[in-house]
């Protein structure tokens, strides 16, 4: 049996397949199979059973995309939780997290009531759905692995955009972040940044 295949090239091919009439209830797959040449002079076999058409094969497309994010979020009430000794791991499992989702974790910092992260996003992720994974994740390791046996991280979480050339600005900000809290609390440093983008906010809700 002659073997039946489709040929691809890069920029794409324009094929007139030739063979004896076949009615259009032809199944694929139970005809003869037809052959015709391609612009370039080799050999083409269609799928069997296709009726006489002309073919166009598109090269595979490619999306590449860098969604950078500044992400941050407190434990619940701003409670003194992370201690300073579990950090470096701490780090590591959330950024193992991370890389699973397919959004690589570039820089983590922060203190003992929050962290703040710069996320590459995967291009099919919703940041809804990796922040779920991350906070519901790194609180159980939290708990595992520190006094914390009844810890947890705030409701919500601050997300906001930034262009590839802030992230070096931002590195040395979150590597920063006891040195900088010594002057403020997490509250005006969120204000902040709120203000910065220009978002609204309710006090009433905003740090549940």
């Amino acid at each position: 049996m002659t073997p039946t295949f489709w040929l691809f090239q890069p920029e794409g091919l324009i094929v007139h397949s030739r063979g004896s009439s076949e009615s259009s209830s032809a199944t694929p797959g139970t005809g003869p199979a037809h052959e015709s040449r391609t612009p370039k002079g080799s050999t083409y076999r269609s799928p069997a059973g296709l009726p006489p058409r002309f073919h166009y094969l598109a090269p595979m497309a490619s999306t590449l995309t860098k969604l950078l994010l500044h992400i941050t979020f407190s434990t619940k009430d701003r409670l003194p939780q992370i201690a300073e000794t579990i950090e470096p791991d701490l780090y590591a499992y959330t950024g193992g997290i991370c890389r699973r989702m397919d959004s690589p974790l570039l820089a983590m910092g922060g203190t003992a009531d929050h962290v703040h992260m710069l996320v590459s996003l995967g291009k099919t992720l919703a940041l809804s759905d990796l922040m779920l994974n991350v906070k519901r994740d790194s609180s159980k390791w939290i708990k595992e692995h520190s006094a914390s046996t009844a810890f947890a991280w705030q409701d919500g979480y601050f997300g906001f955009s930034i262009g590839e050339s802030g992230v070096d600005a931002l590195r040395a900000y979150i590597a920063s972040q006891k040195e900088h809290h010594k002057q403020t609390d997490f509250k005006d440093e969120m204000r902040t940044f709120l203000r910065k983008y220009g978002i609204e906010w309710d006090e009433r809700y905003v740090w549940a």
